[in-house]
């Protein structure tokens, strides 16, 4: 398993640069502890030859314990995700590390202990060290958040490279007619998941899904346009928006529009997200000159390969998508809500 990655790649992905980096290296007892460490718990077939010597970085010096990040840059590492819950929170790295995964250890006395066991034995009870140590590829996320294990890995895996993980919340979950399931362990037929990554494109998007526009600026996040995916926990499987709403193979995928808050619902001027008679009366005063069409109705129909920007209205307001603001979309609106065509 030696040298599975070259020692310079890992330490410019996976623990980025800091200044307490070469405070680390010169803390020569800390670095022989750590080798000491190693040489014990690693198999024999990981244990170090001459000359090789461990690194120790990200140093975090806390209520008399030592929190730091400690690689075997003879073994290197594998890119293959890691998240665990410890306490409140969840800890991920997008490369396993030797000999612990999480490659996060903290020293107390003459002891060493991974971060996991630190928690556990209560060495260590605030994880706010570890969540700004600096490394791109170590993030608190919210306990609430009970998909993140699975979720987080499978899609790194996917990505087929190491990005920072910059947020990850899970903002709504759906249980069709169908799902009798309840408690704690009940699974959603779907949950609605903001994902996004360090890495932007230098483009924007714009899509419209029925009659809700979505726009992603200054820039598009990864891996997913609107930092914004679909999971779906019985398949372990995750979509983006536009995947999933033109195959229309999920049943209540609307729901993410109408409950879940997502996108700005072409007519609604009043901006609470329902079509009402104000609707409609907005427009007209506005026509009328009594009063004037606010600046978010003008939309910004950006262009990506997948944008649906020919449909995509270039007013809020123009609810009949003819491409002009006029009394017809005012009555449009009316006969809309009153569930006849227009």
């Amino acid at each position: 398993m030696k040298k599975i990655l070259s020692f310079t790649l890992m330490l410019m992905l996976v623990f980025g640069v800091c200044a307490t980096v070469g405070a680390a290296e010169t803390d020569t007892e800390l670095q022989q502890k750590f080798y000491n460490y190693c040489l014990e718990v690693l198999p024999e077939d990981m244990k170090p030859s001459e000359g090789d010597n461990v690194r120790v970085s990200n140093v975090k010096k806390i209520d008399g314990v030592v929190i730091f990040k400690g690689i075997c840059p003879w073994i290197g590492s594998e890119p293959v995700p890691v998240c665990k819950f410890i306490g409140d929170g969840c800890v991920y790295t997008g490369y396993t590390q030797y000999p612990y995964d999480l490659g996060v250890y903290v020293s107390s006395g003459d002891e060493i202990y991974t971060l996991e066991q630190a928690y556990e034995i209560g060495v260590l009870t605030d994880l706010t060290p570890v969540k700004n140590m600096n490394s791109p590829n170590c993030v608190k996320i919210n306990k609430d958040c009970k998909h993140a294990d699975k979720v987080i890995p499978m899609l790194l895996d996917w990505w087929g490279f190491v990005e920072e993980l910059m947020c990850y919340e899970e903002d709504y979950e759906y249980y069709s007619s169908s799902n009798s399931a309840t408690g704690d362990e009940a699974t959603p037929d779907y949950v609605l998941i903001t994902l996004y990554s360090n890495m932007y494109l230098e483009a924007q998007s714009t899509m419209l899904f029925g009659d809700y526009i979505m726009i992603d600026k200054p820039s598009t996040k990864t891996p997913y346009p609107f930092g914004k995916c679909i999971y779906v926990p019985e398949e372990n499987v995750g979509y983006a928006l536009w995947q999933v709403y033109d195959k229309n193979n999920i049943e209540g995928i609307e729901n993410i529009f109408t409950e879940a808050g997502l996108g700005i619902l072409v007519g609604d001027m009043d901006k609470d997200r329902k079509l009402t008679v104000k609707d409609a009366t907005h427009i007209q005063k506005c026509l009328a000159g009594l009063e004037v069409f606010d600046k978010d109705d003008y939309v910004e129909r950006y262009d990506l390969v997948y944008s649906d920007k020919e449909n995509v209205p270039l007013y809020v307001s123009d609810f009949n998508r003819d491409g002009e603001r006029n009394v017809k979309d005012a009555t449009a609106i009316q006969k809309s809500i009153a569930g006849l065509e227009y």
